[in-house]
């Protein structure tokens, strides 16, 4: 089985605990690292299209689509094609209601991220924006999620949402609600949004072996 983890470039440790299990391709985001130059019209329809142009070039006869948080949406928006054989979706972000966070707090970062970008003020958050991200590319990303209402609209596929029902930045009640579907399964989990422990031994500890073999279960025999 192949999984494709997005939207992080620091999860060493978790790809090398579930390279244990199945053969992971990393993907990462345009302007996400410096590897990965920055799309020129950053959308979620182009970031979608990105992860489609890389899966296709990956000679593999099966996958699961993996995404972490807004990866899961730009997973979810990809066309995928015929050898995805299922989705896992982790603490996922699916649209602005998903956000752990008010509409004073939400409206007040959506003027900051435009008013910068507008500006071009973007240099001056270096010390909060990671140095491998572009900072364009963090503004309006961030400015992207903050706004998103589209629903989401869920495929023909079977669905895993591993979800800690404590976590602080995603509203885990509000993402479970749109989950509860007969055709998706819901596994809780400790894990953080934003792990301070990155190390092999904290996922194997949040997403242990029998966690795994049960989503691997599901989505073959879905």
């Amino acid at each position: 089985m192949h999984s494709f983890p997005t939207n992080s470039i620091i999860l060493k440790g978790l790809i090398e605990y579930l390279n244990k299990y199945c053969n992971v391709y990393f993907i990462d985001l345009p302007g996400f690292t410096k590897k990965v130059p920055p799309l020129k019209n950053i959308s979620l329809e182009n970031y979608s299209k990105y992860l489609d142009k890389k899966i296709k070039s990956l000679k593999i006869k099966s996958y699961v689509a993996a995404g972490i948080s807004f990866g899961f949406l730009v997973v979810n928006n990809a066309k995928l094609d015929k050898r995805c054989k299922g989705i896992i979706a982790l603490e996922p972000y699916i649209d602005s209601k998903s956000l752990d966070m008010g509409f004073l707090k939400k409206s007040a970062y959506i003027v900051l991220a435009d008013s910068l970008l507008f500006l071009g003020l973007g240099a001056l958050l270096k010390i909060k924006i990671p140095s491998q991200i572009d900072q364009k590319t963090f503004l309006k990303t961030s400015s992207l999620i903050l706004k998103n209402n589209d629903p989401i609209k869920f495929k023909n596929l079977p669905y895993v949402l591993v979800i800690n029902k404590n976590d602080g930045t995603v509203n885990s009640k509000y993402i479970i609600k749109k989950f509860n579907k007969p055709s998706h399964l819901i596994i809780h989990t400790h894990m953080d949004h934003y792990p301070k422990n990155l190390s092999k031994e904290y996922f194997k500890e949040m997403l242990p072996k029998s966690m795994l073999k049960k989503m691997s279960s599901y989505i073959k025999k879905a």
